[in-house]
């Protein structure tokens, strides 16, 4: 988690052009796995066709994250996080919480499918790691060969690579 935060953005305030909270950088979809936009907040971005939260979508984004009435997941009410504001100040560690609860859900769906190698720290935290940015999705695609860059141009195995490897 530290070279993940080391690679992601250089501050708990940090907003990206594409509306990407944080330190760790959580987009909308992030947000609702785990726990801190209600459920539906993705599907709003989706009906606009803007699943894949980009710059170009902005107003979208910023359109459900600055809605209180959506910062109502399980997650977010039992950290008292109620805004975006809220996140950004990383209330009760709530970013810091964020990252390990998608880290685990990430960690539990590639092992469960045997996507990783248990036995490899390296391969654990690349996979994990590479989750994040592209989802486990992604992953299992940059796993079999397949791989694509981000909105940003990075690729998947660029984390699997530099972040795996500092695991250990």
């Amino acid at each position: 988690i530290a070279s993940l935060k080391a690679h992601e953005a250089g501050s708990y305030s940090t907003v990206n052009s594409a509306d990407y909270l944080g330190y760790y950088q959580f987009g909308v979809a992030a947000l609702e796995t785990v726990g801190f936009l209600a459920a539906g907040s993705q599907a709003i971005l989706e009906a606009a066709g803007c699943g894949g939260q980009s710059v170009s979508c902005r107003s979208v984004t910023d359109t459900v994250l600055n809605d209180t009435s959506k910062w109502s997941g399980t997650k977010a009410v039992e950290l008292g996080v109620s805004s975006k504001e809220d996140y950004l100040a990383n209330k009760n560690n709530a970013q810091d919480v964020a990252i390990g609860l998608l880290s685990n859900i990430s960690f539990r769906s590639l092992s469960n499918s045997g996507d990783v190698d248990l036995s490899n720290p390296n391969d654990v935290g690349g996979m994990v790691a590479t989750a994040h940015l592209r989802g486990v999705g992604g992953a299992r695609t940059m796993r079999a060969g397949r791989e694509r860059a981000d909105g940003f141009g990075t690729f998947p195995s660029t984390y699997y690579i530099e972040i795996g490897a500092a695991v250990c």
